[in-house]
C-alpha cells in the first residue's frame, strides 16, 4: 500500500500537465520591429496600434509604430467625442502611417520629442499595408537617408475598434 501511495504523490509531483508557479511565459512577440533615426537621435520601434477612421470622407488605416504602448484611452474619448482620431496625438516617438483603402500609403508623419515631420507622395518613402482578416501587416521605410530622418520597420497588429 505504501509503493502506491508513493507512486501517486509521485506522479502528482511530478506534473500533470499544469504550469508551475515559477515557469515565466513567454514575452508577447512584438507587433513592430525598426528603427527610426530623426533630428541625429534613435528610437526603438516595437509597439504598433492599428485602427480605421475616416479622413476627408474616406476611409483610412492608421498604424502608429512606436516606442512605447499608446494610449487607447485617448483615442476612445476622441472617437466618442468626434467619431474620429481628430483629438488623439501620440507624445512619445513614433511613426504615423495613413494608408488608402487600397493599402497604399496615403500620408506618413514622424514625431520624436518636438521634432515633427509630415510627407505626403514623397518618392523617397515606401511603404505598403495589407488589411486581411481584422489585421494590417506591412513595412514602412525611407529608401535613402535624408538629413532629418531615416527609418525602416515592419509591423503585423490587429485592429482596434476605438
Amino acid at each position: 500500500m505504501r509503493w502506491l501511495i508513493a507512486v501517486v504523490i509521485g506522479i502528482a509531483s511530478t506534473g500533470s500537465g499544469g504550469a508551475r508557479a515559477d515557469e515565466k511565459k513567454p514575452d508577447p512577440k512584438p507587433e513592430a520591429k525598426g528603427k527610426l533615426m530623426l533630428d541625429g537621435k534613435a528610437y526603438e520601434l516595437k509597439n504598433a496600434l492599428a485602427y480605421e477612421t475616416t479622413k476627408f470622407d474616406k476611409k483610412r488605416t492608421v498604424v502608429y509604430l512606436s516606442e512605447k504602448p499608446l494610449e487607447m484611452a485617448k483615442l476612445k474619448a476622441s472617437f466618442k467625442k468626434k467619431g474620429n482620431d481628430e483629438d488623439f496625438f501620440a507624445f512619445d516617438p513614433h511613426i504615423k502611417l495613413v494608408f488608402d483603402d487600397k493599402g497604399d500609403l496615403f500620408q506618413i508623419a514622424l514625431y520624436a520629442r518636438g521634432a515633427n515631420v509630415i510627407l505626403q507622395g514623397d518618392p523617397n518613402i515606401k511603404a505598403e499595408a495589407a488589411i486581411k482578416d481584422g489585421k494590417a501587416k506591412g513595412m514602412a521605410k525611407s529608401i535613402k537617408p535624408d538629413k532629418d530622418y531615416e527609418f525602416g520597420a515592419t509591423f503585423e497588429v490587429k485592429l482596434t475598434k476605438p
